[in-house]
């Protein structure tokens, strides 16, 4: 959960091998081919965040390092970022410190607030 107003979540299937997105309870749907929009990786990055403005702008801090989770074939693990500047790409890491390669596929990364509501079944 982002905020009340705004959920997302996804469920593993199987047969495809992929995360079907869903968001506010409803499947998400690409509306350039009317498909699910599916991800085979998932990345859950943590990362400082402050409001910028009564219109509820946020400034995202993704340099430095930080904790989340990577999602992937129907099993997570606990991993750690970091991004030197912005100029270099962010790297994620396992709990060993390996860098971590991701399967085949497209990856979302969800960057959220540090410890966010993520209910995992």
């Amino acid at each position: 959960n982002y905020a009340k107003y705004n959920q997302t979540s996804y469920k593993y299937d199987e047969e495809l091998e992929a995360y079907i997105r869903y968001k506010d309870g409803e499947a998400h749907i690409d509306e350039s081919n009317n498909k699910n929009l599916t991800a085979t990786n998932i990345i859950v990055q943590e990362a400082e965040t402050s409001v910028l403005d009564d219109q509820g702008r946020l400034e995202i801090s993704t340099i430095g390092q930080g904790s989340g989770k990577y999602f992937t074939r129907g099993k997570y693990i606990n991993i750690n970022w970091e991004k030197e500047d912005k100029y270099s790409k962010t790297k994620y890491f396992d709990e060993d410190q390996n860098e971590i390669k991701l399967n085949p596929g497209n990856t979302w990364i969800q960057v959220t607030p540090i410890d966010p509501s993520i209910k995992i079944f």
